[in-house]
């Protein structure tokens, strides 16, 4: 299933994020950890944990916060706690990534 969230991740942000470089996803249990590697990073960095929830198309979302070193829940767009994977992304990316 990681790889599947991997490949829909990379095929949305080629679409969508031009200033997005790579994508990596890191599964443990029932979650998912994505690093996104902005144009100028030299490295991947946290962006968001994705909790599965049942369903390829229903996540968890919580963001990467560099103040506190951790992830937080968080909303996607419609106010929810959850989306999409392609959802989660753009809540977490457009702070690090920029507008698209």
């Amino acid at each position: 299933m990681i790889e599947k969230l991997e490949r829909r991740l990379r095929a949305h942000a080629s679409d969508k994020w031009p200033s997005c470089k790579a994508i990596t996803v890191r599964g443990r249990g029932a979650f998912a950890y994505v690093d996104a590697q902005g144009a100028e990073d030299e490295q991947a960095e946290p962006l968001c944990r994705l909790r599965y929830m049942g369903s390829i198309d229903n996540w968890e979302f919580a963001y990467f916060t560099w103040s506190r070193q951790t992830y937080e829940a968080s909303v996607v767009d419609s106010g929810l706690p959850f989306g999409t994977p392609e959802e989660c992304f753009d809540a977490a990316a457009f702070p690090m990534l920029g507008a698209h």
